[in-house]
């Protein structure tokens, strides 16, 4: 603690001397930081800031502001995702982001006219996919491009007066250690998660959920039982990760090596039954249970997977691409989802349990992002156990079987065994 409060009076003493000498250079590097300073913001003329080495997890939506921006060092933190606000940067050159945490580098970013990018190090990254990294900053650059072209192109993102108040950091943990919600607004007025291309395929399969949803609801209602439309339960805005208890996952991370060796070739205990019968659908002998069992109302409580270990938001965090693993049950919060029949969402700390990118192929890990009622979100209880992913046409899958903690969950071609089946709260 000493060493965080001495880091953090050091970056205030620097950043006031940038501020007092009109400085364009300022390095915050190896400072322990956890978080921006909001001391920050009225140096827009900066040209160079290094932020390395830190303990940084998430960038505040103001960080947009510091246009002049041409050289933004972010190597060796723990972030996860990239506010869509960076987009404005268009003085930006150079951005480090090698050794953090992130799943999927956004679309967004290859608008920028980038001359080096750096994500050597990032462990767990799919997207842009390690092949494509080893080419270099431009086979990145397009890459993205690529994707952002397929996803309809640029959105318009404006920052809101109440984030551009002084005295207030947007986007950076409050004292009770919540992250409040970017304040962003978009052209597309959508959620401020990872834009996701929806194909046709995903709209029909919309259409269809919401089609069955309103005949059971008349059904029921012909019958004279309760006809509710049960609101998904967000979680209580005043949890936080600080109400984890000592044996969930260190803030440091989580162990990616069971899900790397799922991607590295290595002998998989997976039975021979996930070969696929048909392109995208579940198997014969699970799908006569395809239909969700409609209920009154949400259910909270822990989901209980195989080895009796228990769904998990790694690490308590609730930014967008956050992924989820299991792990030895300890009644945190980070365990607490609430499963809602209305909408099929299974939520966590306000977050709803989604495919990574919206893909659909088979060892597509499982991620948390803000819930914005994509099929890709929609998980169906079936009665043989198993939560069916309506967009990809999978089951939630823990890979191999696996029994030690931190392994990250994934979407598999549904078998009815016991790694896809989940004790959900009653």
């Amino acid at each position: 603690m000493a060493d965080s409060i001495e880091g953090s009076d050091t970056a205030l003493r620097r950043i006031a001397l940038a501020i007092s000498g009109g400085q364009d250079r300022l390095s915050l590097a190896g400072l322990g930081l956890e978080a921006l300073p909001p001391q920050l913001r009225p140096l827009t003329g900066i040209r160079v800031l290094d932020l390395s080495g830190n303990r940084i997890t998430e960038l505040p939506v103001w960080i947009g502001r510091l246009t002049a921006l041409e050289e933004l060092s972010l190597r060796g933190n723990r972030l996860v995702a990239l506010p869509e606000s960076l987009s404005g940067l268009t003085r930006l050159k150079r951005l480090d982001l090698a050794d953090n945490q992130f799943v999927e580098i956004p679309r967004w970013l290859g608008r920028l006219d980038l001359v080096s990018v750096g994500l050597e190090d990032n462990e767990c990254l799919l997207v842009p996919p390690p092949q494509v990294v080893a080419e270099g900053t431009e086979a990145v650059l397009e890459h993205l491009r690529r994707r952002d072209s397929q996803s309809g192109g640029a959105r318009t993102i404006t920052l809101t007066a109440a984030e551009s108040a002084p005295g207030t950091a947007a986007g950076t943990p409050s004292a009770a250690g919540t992250a409040p919600a970017a304040p962003v607004t978009a052209a597309n007025s959508g959620p401020p998660s990872v834009p996701r291309s929806r194909s046709r395929a995903a709209a029909i399969g919309i259409a269809v959920v919401l089609l069955a949803g309103a005949v059971v609801g008349l059904m029921l209602h012909n019958a004279g039982g309760p006809a509710t439309a049960a609101a998904a339960s967000p979680a209580d805005p005043t949890e936080s990760a600080s109400a984890l208890p000592s044996s969930s996952p260190s803030a440091l991370g989580y162990s990616t090596a069971p899900f790397a060796g799922s991607l590295s070739g290595a002998p998989s205990t997976q039975p021979a039954a996930k070969t696929p019968t048909a392109a995208g659908s579940p198997d014969a002998s699970a799908s006569a249970s395809a239909t969700p069992t409609p209920a009154a109302s949400p259910r909270v409580g822990v989901v209980t997977g195989f080895g009796g270990l228990c769904l998990d938001d790694a690490n308590a965090r609730t930014v967008s691409g956050n992924q989820v693993d299991v792990f030895t049950c300890n009644g945190s919060n980070a365990q607490k989802w609430t499963v809602t029949p209305a909408d099929d969402t299974v939520r966590v700390l306000g977050m709803c349990l989604d495919v990574q990118g919206g893909a659909t192929a088979d060892g597509t890990t499982v991620v948390l992002n803000a819930c914005d009622k994509s099929a890709s979100q929609e998980f169906v209880p079936r009665g043989n156990g198993s939560l069916y992913n309506v967009q990809s046409g999978r089951c939630l899958d823990d890979p191999n079987s696996s029994t030690t903690p931190r392994t990250v969950v994934q979407i598999w071609q549904c078998t009815g065994n016991g790694n896809q089946k989940w004790d959900l709260p009653s």
